[in-house]
């Protein structure tokens, strides 16, 4: 959450050109962000409300406004100037008391962040008179609120005075409810394949495997006058045997 702190300086411009002063009030606030950083250099949207009677009184005047802050996080605008769907010359000074609201939005948006209200201690004396008798002489220009710090005691310079300005911080909010559980990722790539391992020394040589179940005893092969009528002789087995015979040698 941002917590926005705010300065609010009043005072009516005044004109030597014209004998009517214009409806408007000078408006400065300083912005910081919830790190209580300044919001320097930055675009943001404010809502500006004068309320009568109390804090909580009818709202006379509402006015928006986007403005850049500058390097010290300090914003300046003209009440009387903004976006707005009333007039702000209507307003009777002389029927108070008066309270200003300032709203923010250090986004430059429309979400605002009521920072808070605070009374109109000194009506605008200008503003004033233009409900009521004629105006006097212009009073001298007032002290700026860093010179009154000063006066008042402060050390240091501009930059150190608006550093100072930020309030305690708040009380730290409950934590949310637990979110639902999100959808399964996709499965991740396959990893590379490793490098093969070395080869294994031998093993040592198993021991004799037992000896196999003797086979059934084979066919009885063919005899060798049967073997010879196969190949082509022709005659009983006695004519096979006497064809054995070789012929007698030389005598010696």
């Amino acid at each position: 959450m941002k917590k926005i702190y705010f300065l609010f300086f009043a005072f009516i411009i005044t004109s030597t050109a014209f004998s009517q002063a214009p409806n408007k009030m000078s408006y400065q606030a300083v912005i910081r962000d919830g790190a209580n950083d300044l919001i320097k250099d930055t675009s943001v949207g404010i809502r500006i409300t004068i309320l009568q009677g109390s804090d909580s009184g009818s709202i006379v005047y509402t006015e928006t406004h986007v403005k850049n802050t500058n390097a010290n996080g300090l914003v300046t605008l003209e009440i009387g100037t903004g976006t707005t769907l009333n007039e702000f010359s209507a307003i009777d000074w002389s029927d108070g008391p008066y309270f200003i609201r300032n709203e923010t939005d250090p986004l430059g948006g429309v979400s605002y962040t009521i920072v808070g209200t605070s009374e109109l201690l000194s009506v605008p004396y200008a503003l004033f008179a233009l409900n009521g008798g004629g105006a006097g002489t212009d009073g001298a220009d007032g002290k700026s609120a860093y010179e009154v710090a000063v006066d008042d005691g402060f050390v240091g310079d501009e930059t150190a005075w608006l550093a100072s300005l930020q309030g305690a911080d708040g009380t730290n909010g409950t934590d949310g409810a637990t979110g639902p559980q999100g959808p399964q990722g996709n499965p991740g790539t396959d990893g590379t394949n490793g490098t093969d391992g070395a080869a294994g020394a031998q093993g040592p040589i198993g021991p004799a495997g037992t000896d196999g179940t003797n086979g059934a005893d084979g066919v009885d092969g063919k005899s060798a006058y049967d073997v010879a009528v196969d190949n082509g002789f022709v005659g009983t087995e006695a004519d096979w045997l006497l064809s054995l015979e070789g012929a007698d040698g030389t005598d010696g």
